[in-house]
């Protein structure tokens, strides 16, 4: 067996290790990413707090009405119990009753806004609830996927490992460095293949004698251009 066989066997293994560890990184990175979820809990939170808000003002229009309710009931008892008979002071409480029972209907229209409001918060609400529901639903079965194809791909990695050790075994140090430094200075893509007597990165071609010298059984041929070693089958 050639030894640009054996690395390029090598660089396909190490090629699927790089690309199972990407994957695993893109996973983990989704995994991390609770974006949507934060978003809609964002959400209920401000609608709830917002509820909240809405309740407190209408209790406050009720505190509002019941006390301007109770004003009139004291002003009509002094307006019609016959104790007071100041003609001024009878009409002012007239004016005065006449205008709380205005300010008292202000209020109540003001509060059936309020309560229309509310209940189209409620609403709201109600299918920020649902929603969170169904994405928490979607989001588990996301993750589930997503850790079985991680596991999936750990495993395939070990089986890789084994492999890759067992090319080892067949490739000399000085051999292994020079794959390595190759590696390390193309983007992983330390060997290549001839396609068509050319290149396989670079598209450089080859005279027959070159490809020829890609097919040694014990010496290394490199691209001219790309410079990278070039395994011939």
């Amino acid at each position: 067996m050639s030894i640009s066989l054996n690395l390029y066997q090598l660089q396909i293994i190490d090629s699927q290790i790089l690309n199972c560890k990407k994957r695993i990184e893109a996973i983990e990175k989704e995994l991390e990413d609770n974006k949507e979820i934060n978003e809609i809990l964002m959400n209920l939170e401000s609608s709830k707090q917002k509820a909240h808000k809405i309740n407190h003002e209408i209790n406050e229009i009720q505190h509002l009405i019941t006390e301007k309710e109770i004003k009139i009931e004291q002003s009509e008892a002094a307006l019609y119990d016959g104790k007071e008979r100041n003609p001024k002071i009878l009409q002012d409480l007239q004016s005065e009753i006449s205008s709380l029972k205005k300010q008292i209907n202000d209020l109540e229209n003001e509060m059936i806004e309020k309560m229309l409001e509310e209940e189209k918060n409620r609403q709201e609400l109600e299918q920020l609830k649902i929603n969170f529901h169904l994405l928490e639903i979607k989001n588990n079965q996301l993750r589930s996927a997503l850790i079985s194809e991680k596991d999936c791909l750990s495993q395939k990695i070990e089986h890789l490992q084994v492999e890759r050790e067992t090319f080892l075994t067949q490739i000399s140090a000085d051999h292994l460095e020079e794959y390595n430094r190759l590696a390390a200075s193309k983007q992983g893509i330390a060997v290549a293949t001839i396609q068509e007597n050319s290149c396989s990165v670079c598209g450089t071609t080859f005279t027959p004698a070159q490809c020829q010298a890609a097919r040694s059984q014990s010496k290394f041929f490199y691209c001219p251009t790309s410079h990278r070693l070039i395994y011939g089958d």
